[in-house]
């Protein structure tokens, strides 16, 4: 029941089985009984004003027998309101009517009047679940029967998307009215007051058995304590609430993955609690669940807010993957010089030299247009300032932007702006004769991509499937040089003997340079002045000396030499050495 004070007296419904429903009673100032209205010349207007004086947005009248006959005094009788009375008792009316008797008793049922909220947690998208008819008191809900279809048209009237029921009593013990017992929801209501309920008040609970929701809706995200946009401490505010953070228990590359996206980014990964720092105000969420296809965080299943068993040094963090720009600055030409990145709409900085290779050369020149490009070491192009983003940069060189290499973190280095790192980028017509063999090019001399400069080379055409770089001097299948250009091969196929297995792994030694297996001869010395990757100065030696038609009596291991198939004696009149990927 529900009594409404106003001015010049008070109003109240009765007998019926929701409070916004029943018999019209009413109760003069300062009288001591409450009686009813007679319904001579009563309209819809009165009903829906008596309904907004009791809370409710509208109404319609009801039949009498609905809600039973009321006793003692006839209070009211010929009520006539116009548009701008406020209450019952500003409208025209006979006091005390003897015309009338109980059987005219005004009956109304309210419309629109049923608030919700939610109490008992720091989220505002979870809690106790207590509602009010019209301008009533507040009261809970008996957990009984309560399931998912009712948590949905709870938070549904609260303005979120949907929700979950939760264990009778998480969110504490209500006090006051358990204003329902049973609530019975399809799901698809727009708010509770819409949903069956069987009679207010009618319950056999506790407030140990009250109900409690969490809703579902947009929660905001933020990365926080970096000065790179793409990494740092996951910050969340549900919505209406405040800034907080996520425990790192159970935050994987999933999750991490989600968040990134949900900022703009392509994705992400989780890094280890307290990385960037300890937040503060509320940690919001523990153990999240994401199974990483999810568009924001709001869409992952989320157990509970705010009771967590972390502490700050546990707040989770992120390293986004988004877009990097890159510049080079200090350089001769607009091709070549320093290698500054960007990351998202942050401030340039430079990339430490540590580990970086060609492989990154070519991503960085591959990335601003050109067709590769050669690292140069920390030194060789003026020093940057400001920040050094990245070091230890791994990139296998067939990415199309630094975004995709694999960057461990932003900011994170042991190295000063001696070391910045710069490169020297071209345009080669193609990268070996594979390559021209592939558009319909014929055996020639056709220019290959080896930077700073490129070289002329022999492309054969012909021989065992065409596109074969002719080599003598090249840097394709060896390393370099600081390596040695350590020769790499891996079987043999042919007819005239493998006799190149004995010289794999070896440095390519000069008569200046000894870089063979021997420590106590230098092959390239001692077998005819020619550069080769010794093993025992033996077995192949195809940069020998060319001494003519002596046969198989040439001086021992001068000649052309090809130990498998004419032994160390025989020098070959002609050697070709081809490549091809």
């Amino acid at each position: 029941m529900q009594v409404t004070t106003i001015g010049g007296g008070s109003l109240r419904l009765v007998g019926g089985v929701a409070p916004w429903g029943g018999r019209l009673e009413f109760r003069p100032w300062q009288a001591a009984e409450l009686g009813t209205v007679c319904n001579t010349s009563w309209t819809e207007a009165e009903t829906e004003l008596v309904c907004r004086q009791l809370g409710y947005t509208g109404g319609v009248s009801a039949s009498l027998p609905a809600f039973g006959e009321g006793t003692g005094p006839i209070w009211l009788g010929d009520v006539t309101c116009e548009e701008d009375d406020v209450s019952i008792t500003s409208c025209r009316f006979s006091w005390e009517p003897s015309d009338c008797d109980h059987s005219q008793d005004v009956a109304v049922v309210c419309t629109g009047g049923v608030s919700v909220r939610l109490t008992g947690s720091q989220s505002p998208l979870q809690g106790r679940v207590e509602v009010r008819p019209g301008n009533g008191d507040w009261g809970t809900v008996c957990d009984d029967g309560f399931d998912d279809r009712d948590a949905q048209v709870v938070c549904r009237q609260l303005g979120y998307r949907g929700g979950v029921t939760t264990a009778g009593g998480d969110f504490g013990d209500g006090a006051g009215l358990i204003r329902l017992g049973i609530l019975d929801c399809s799901g698809d209501e727009s708010s509770v007051a819409d949903c069956e309920i069987n009679r207010w008040g009618d319950h056999d609970c506790s407030h140990k058995k009250t109900a409690g929701v969490i809703c579902t809706d947009d929660v905001s995200v933020r990365l926080n304590g970096s000065q790179s946009p793409l990494q740092g401490r996951v910050e969340i505010r549900p919505k209406h609430g405040d800034w907080g953070t996520i425990c790192d228990d159970g935050f994987d590359d999933k999750d991490a993955q989600v968040v990134c996206r949900q900022i703009g980014y392509r994705g992400g990964v989780a890094t280890a609690g307290g990385d960037f720092g300890e937040g503060t105000g509320n940690i919001w969420l523990q153990n999240v669940n994401c199974i990483g296809a999810e568009s924001s965080l709001g869409d992952c299943p989320i157990q509970s807010w705010g009771s967590q068993d972390c502490s700050h040094r546990q707040d989770a963090g992120v390293v986004c993957t988004g877009e990097v720009s890159v510049r080079l600055i200090g350089g001769q030409n607009s091709s070549e010089g320093r290698v500054e990145v960007r990351p998202g709409n942050g401030d340039w900085g430079t990339v430490c030299d540590d580990g970086l290779d060609n492989r990154y050369a070519q991503v960085v020149c591959r990335q601003l247009g050109y067709r590769g490009g050669v690292s140069r070491v920390g030194g060789v192009f003026p020093e940057g300032t400001g920040n050094i983003w990245l070091d230890n940069l791994s990139c296998a060189g067939n990415e199309s932007s630094v975004a995709d290499c694999e960057i461990s973190r932003w900011g994170d280095h042991d190295c000063t702006h001696k070391e910045d790192a710069g490169v020297v980028c071209g345009n080669a017509a193609e990268e070996d004769c594979a390559g021209y063999y592939s558009s319909g090019r014929t055996s020639g001399v056709y220019p290959i991509g080896l930077l700073p400069a490129d070289v002329e080379a022999y492309c054969d055409m012909n021989t065992a499937g065409g596109g074969w770089t002719v080599i003598q001097r090249r840097q394709d299948g060896v390393s370099g040089e600081s390596d040695g250009y350590r020769l790499h091969i891996s079987g043999y196929s042919g007819t005239a003997g493998d006799s190149m297995a004995h010289n794999n792994g070896q440095r390519f030694s000069t008569v200046d340079r000894d870089n063979d297996a021997l420590s106590s001869v230098h092959c390239s010395q001692r077998h005819g002045q020619g550069g080769w990757w010794f093993g025992h100065c033996s077995n192949s030696f195809l940069n020998g000396r060319y001494l003519g038609n002596c046969g198989s009596s040439c001086p021992s291991w001068q000649g052309v030499e090809w130990y498998h198939w004419r032994g160390p004696y025989y020098s070959l009149k002609s050697v070709s050495m081809k490549i091809r990927p």
